[in-house]
């Protein structure tokens, strides 16, 4: 599989590249890596700790989860409309609006 260069600095917003800083030179690899790593971390995670905040008014586990699925969702979405040439401009969407309205803590950390 060929290697996908990083983005330029004019491809993504500045906040992103805190994140994109992280990534080696094959983010793909780092993906497929992280998928099975994800998977045995949370297979050994039980409910207490998926309910566990750090503070007060903090996000639980849980909810950070719930917080990844739905961003990795926007995000499919937004690389489908790129993928389409989709010139519509794309909405942001609010996390700390989208985080209640979820319902990550009455689910399991299985689900």
């Amino acid at each position: 599989m060929p290697i996908i260069p990083k983005p330029l600095a004019e491809e993504a917003a500045p906040y992103y590249f805190t994140y994109i800083s992280l990534t080696g030179a094959d983010a793909l690899a780092t993906l497929d890596h992280q998928a099975a790593s994800t998977q045995r971390l949370l297979a050994a995670t039980s409910e207490a700790q998926g309910a566990h905040r750090y503070a007060e008014g903090k996000w639980s586990v849980k909810e950070v989860l719930g917080h990844m699925s739905d961003a990795e969702r926007i995000f499919a979405y937004r690389a489908l409309r790129f993928a389409r040439a989709d010139a519509t401009p794309l909405p942001g969407f609010e996390e700390n609006e989208y985080v209640p309205m979820a319902g990550s803590n009455s689910r399991t950390v299985a689900d």
